[in-house]
């Protein structure tokens, strides 16, 4: 796994190690980065279920800015805090330690929002369902955001939630990346 654009382009990032968590390949998160470019740049990222963090961090080597990332794995904590000294991003990076089963409450009394929201749940768990409408009702996503989420194809997600709406997919294999944006007008 490599960052693929940005300061960072070509720096490997620790894997993370075990079968809990499905990292993004890296043809996927280009492919997503290729659409995101369009209505860049990001400047304030939330990575939910960060993993590695390789979401996050090539945003941060495309964009710069400051990205906040929420893992609750004790393992995947640890590579992610390498991940962030390899690539030299401490100032720009916080990590919480959090299982969202609890809720997204905590990110709305830390204060601020984001324009970038990577959401990459475990699959066939019923997280896209559960989570989303919260999140995008929460006004933790600006209205100019942007809010990707990483599912399995056919796992079944709100199509839209108050004023957002899902504006793009695409499918790569067992994966379907949904995009949701505030519909103008």
């Amino acid at each position: 796994m490599r960052i693929i654009g940005g300061i960072c382009k070509g720096r490997r990032l620790a894997p993370l190690k075990g079968r809990r968590t499905r990292p993004t390949q890296d043809k996927v998160r280009e492919a997503i980065f290729n659409i995101l470019e369009g209505s860049g740049p990001y400047r304030r990222i939330i990575d939910l279920f960060a993993g590695s963090g390789a979401m996050g961090l090539e945003a941060l080597s495309r964009w710069g800015g400051q990205a906040t990332f929420v893992e609750s794995s004790r393992e995947a904590l640890i590579c992610l805090g390498e991940n962030i000294r390899r690539l030299e991003m401490q100032d720009n990076a916080r990590v919480i330690q959090r299982d969202l089963a609890r809720g997204i409450t905590f990110l709305k009394k830390r204060g601020g929002s984001y324009d970038l929201v990577f959401l990459d749940p475990p699959y066939g768990q019923g997280w896209a369902e559960g989570i989303i409408p919260p999140l995008l009702d929460s006004g933790l996503v600006e209205e100019n955001g942007t809010l990707v989420l990483e599912h399995e194809a056919n796992e079944p997600l709100p199509r839209q939630s108050g004023g957002w709406a899902v504006t793009d997919q695409r499918r790569y294999g067992q994966t379907r990346v949904s995009f949701y944006q505030m519909r103008k007008g």
